[in-house]
């Protein structure tokens, strides 16, 4: 077995994938979380509109950098777990060849 490194994640199964994605999209699909991070993404702005300092625009882009981020991960793991679900079908499929 090989040590585990910091920063790193344990691979995950294609059904965990699956899983963490149908969670995501359930997030995604969730008029309150999504109203919740449009509210959030205002306030970054409306911050950075009216930030009196340059560091107070600054937390405020920062901020905003981040909820994007965050978004795009969402998407990511969307993607992977539908990734992991073709690979699922895929030897699903193979196994199915075989009994037959």
């Amino acid at each position: 077995m090989q040590p585990f490194r910091v920063g790193e994640q344990p691979r995950k199964t294609d059904r965990e994938l699956v899983l963490d994605a149908e969670h995501m999209l359930r997030l995604q699909n969730d008029e309150t979380f999504r109203a919740l991070l449009g509210d959030a993404e205002a306030e970054c702005v409306r911050d950075w509109k009216t930030g009196q300092t340059a560091e107070a625009r600054e937390g405020a882009w920062i901020r905003l950098q981040g909820l994007r981020a965050m978004e795009r991960q969402v998407q990511v793991t969307i993607e992977r777990g539908h990734v992991a679900q073709k690979r699922i079908d895929a030897e699903r499929a193979r196994d199915v060849g075989r009994t037959t």
